[in-house]
């Protein structure tokens, strides 16, 4: 015979392992969903960036177009409060395939949302835990500010990518990465280039060759005679800017060198547009070192 309290406890065992069921359950199911999750993620995240890759090769804009919604569909699934390295790195990604789609588009809208996802990339990426990314991401967004900045007017987004280039090149240094170092350096005397242009005075486009000349320490002839033959003409567009805001034929002289030694190679790499304006500022320097030669050539 059971007493009152024995059959009050009775049910608890069977109730206890019920409950240890569902909770078993639940943490199975959990599992799954987060191996789906993972799965699925690493998914999208590869396909956007085959679709990257294959726009790059191809010049496909459409692919790229596409590549931008899988980033933007993987940053849903990728809340920064659960997972913050994999949404920073999808952001990076993101600010890439929107920067490469505003190049090709008028206007500036994709650039400013690349510029909202590399500055929030920024906030998770810090230069003391993840130098080489933070300095890449500071360096892309360089990229972007530049190019909204020569499709604007005034020099505030080309100085804001001025100050990213150069907190780049605070880890990019010449010793560390110099492959990245000279391509930041160059991208610095572009922007500087343009600013030079914009402003009066002389400060900015000196800074812009020796930023020209910096990356031309790392991009040989015989290296990398492509490259080269890029910054050699870059450094030659800014050498004629200064040598004609100085009217100094010394600048001059070295623009028109440096076009000489750049135009073979450019020749052959069958950009001929770009190609063409650099014989026509070539022949600008010519008559500009002329009136300087010879004042009385402005006269007549």
């Amino acid at each position: 015979m059971t007493s009152a309290t024995e059959e009050i406890q009775r049910p608890k065992f069977p109730v206890f392992l019920c409950r240890g069921k569902i909770v078993g359950f639940g943490a199975i199911a959990m599992g799954l969903l987060v191996f789906v999750w993972a799965v699925y993620t690493h998914h999208l995240n590869r396909e956007a960036h085959t679709l990257y890759s294959k726009s790059l090769e191809r010049d496909d804009q459409p692919a790229l177009a596409v590549a931008s919604e899988r980033f933007a569909a993987l940053l849903l699934l990728q809340p920064r409060a659960l997972v913050p390295l994999d949404w920073a790195a999808t952001q990076s990604n993101l600010g890439m395939v929107l920067t490469s789609l505003g190049k090709r588009e008028n206007g500036t809208a994709r650039l400013e949302e690349a510029v909202a996802a590399y500055r929030a990339a920024l906030q998770i990426y810090a230069s003391e835990h993840a130098p080489l990314q933070w300095a890449m991401i500071e360096s892309n967004l360089g990229t972007a500010l530049r190019v909204i900045g020569e499709r604007e007017g005034g020099t505030a987004r080309l100085e804001a990518a001025v100050a990213a280039y150069q907190a780049a090149l605070q880890v990019y240094t010449y010793e560390r990465a110099p492959l990245r170092w000279a391509e930041t350096q160059n991208s610095l005397g572009l922007v500087l280039w343009r600013i030079g242009e914009r402003e009066s005075g002389t400060a900015r486009l000196e800074e812009a060759v020796a930023a020209f000349q910096a990356a031309l320490r790392e991009r040989t002839r015989e290296g990398a005679p492509l490259r080269w033959a890029m910054t050699q003409s870059a450094l030659a567009f800014a050498l004629v800017s200064l040598g004609e805001r100085k009217v100094a034929a010394e600048q001059l002289e070295e623009a028109v060198a440096a076009y000489d030694s750049a135009l073979p190679i450019l020749n052959s790499a069958n950009n001929e547009s770009y190609t063409d304006i650099c014989r026509k500022n070539r022949e600008r320097a010519i008559a500009l070192l002329k009136e300087i030669q010879d004042p009385d050539i402005t006269k007549q």
